[in-house]
């Protein structure tokens, strides 16, 4: 098996604590910077956009969602209803309120993780790669040319035939934390993109998908897929999660 695009990787962390390194402050001032309590919102203003349907409340209690909870890697070619991916994006990621709370926490309310989701087989929804807007919940369209093969090379090292019907990208936007928390906040960012997804893994349980962890991808692919700029935004995926249909026992 080929995995020259995930060997990336150790070129990146190193850049990652290099420019994490650099952005530290020496002591912390007596007043917070404004880049320390600014708001942290990723938009995407030209884009097309979907405005999802209203998150359904979880079927079942916590303890029934964590009791069923499993790594699937057998998905069918049964199509996701969108308002069952709608309830789960809702359900683990929509900000509540003005304070920019959300179900999952973040160091310092610095926000450094972005979600994505990469639809293949969603009633409802075309084929593509969206960004998921958390204050609004709404879909962004980013890319359209997402193929069932691309997404089988971007993610070829799980094997997985056919791939899950979607798939969600959490992303690191690491100088949201790095300006506080200097190389620290590298290590907030990832702890915050593991929340977040095992958040989603439970939402989408909770209204009976199926999920599965993807921590091995091509870097290279997938950030150029969700049109991600690291010179510009400092920030690369992290971690996905397959959300589909299991196959039929």
């Amino acid at each position: 098996m080929d995995y020259e695009g995930l060997n990336v990787a150790r070129a990146l962390e190193e850049t990652i604590q290099r420019e994490a390194a650099e952005a530290e402050e020496a002591s912390p001032p007596d007043i917070p910077p404004d880049s320390w309590v600014r708001k942290n919102i990723k938009s995407y203003p030209r884009a097309e956009k979907l405005q999802l349907p209203d998150p359904a409340p979880a079927p079942m209690s916590v303890g029934d969602v964590l009791s069923r909870r499993r790594s699937c890697r057998n998905f069918s070619g049964e199509a996701v209803q969108l308002t069952a991916l709608a309830s789960a994006l809702g359900g683990a990621l929509l900000t509540r309120g003005d304070a920019l709370s959300r179900p999952y926490p973040s160091a310092g309310a610095r926000w450094p993780v972005e979600t994505y989701v990469i639809a293949r087989n969603v009633e409802g929804l075309a084929e593509g790669a969206y960004h998921y807007d958390a204050t609004n919940h709404m879909l962004a369209l980013v890319n359209a040319n997402i193929s069932a093969e691309w997404l089988e090379k971007c993610f070829r090292v799980q094997e997985f035939s056919p791939m899950p019907q979607a798939v969600a990208v959490a992303t690191a936007t690491f100088m949201r934390s790095w300006v506080r928390y200097g190389i620290r906040g590298s290590r907030f960012a990832y702890q915050e993109a593991g929340a977040a997804i095992m958040a989603l893994d439970l939402a989408s349980t909770a209204v009976g998908l199926d999920t599965v962890w993807l921590g091995g991808f091509d870097d290279v692919l997938l950030s150029e897929a969700l049109g991600l700029d690291w010179s510009q935004d400092s920030e690369t995926p992290v971690l996905g999660l397959g959300i589909g249909r299991a196959v039929s026992e």
